[in-house]
């Protein structure tokens, strides 16, 4: 019985437990979509200025992948349209896995301090582009 209810439950909320995977990957392919193409233009701006700009390069790698968390969760709330903090935040929480594991295994970079803040970040960034998309006229 409480496996009907929460089927049931799920395709009420306008998403089946088959769709959750296709919502993720769509919203992560535009989040990162996004981090792409803001890295695009702050590589461009950063380019137009001198050197002494180098050092910004790790902040516009961060705020690329606020973005993209941001428009990620944005867009996967934009299909459940409810529940913006929890589906934002595993929006936010999957593309830091990606970028992070891409990271350990091209880059052989580990888990450090600065990763656990660019998590807490990735997710907050996230939440907010969930509630956000659930809360709009």
């Amino acid at each position: 019985m409480s496996n009907f209810v929460s089927a049931k439950s799920e395709e009420q909320d306008g998403i089946g437990p088959g769709k959750i995977v296709k919502v993720f990957l769509v919203s992560e392919i535009v989040g990162f979509l996004f981090c792409f193409l803001s890295s695009l233009l702050f590589s461009f701006i950063l380019s137009r200025f001198s050197q002494a700009f180098t050092s910004a390069l790790g902040v516009c790698s961060l705020l690329s992948l606020i973005i993209g968390a941001f428009v990620s969760g944005f867009t996967a709330a934009v299909f459940k349209r409810k529940k913006g903090l929890l589906i934002g935040a595993t929006a936010g929480l999957i593309l830091f896995l990606v970028t992070f594991f891409v990271g350990v295994f091209i880059l052989n970079s580990s888990l450090s301090f600065f990763s656990l803040i660019k998590l807490l970040i990735l997710v907050l960034a996230g939440s907010c582009g969930g509630v956000i998309s659930v809360n709009r006229r």
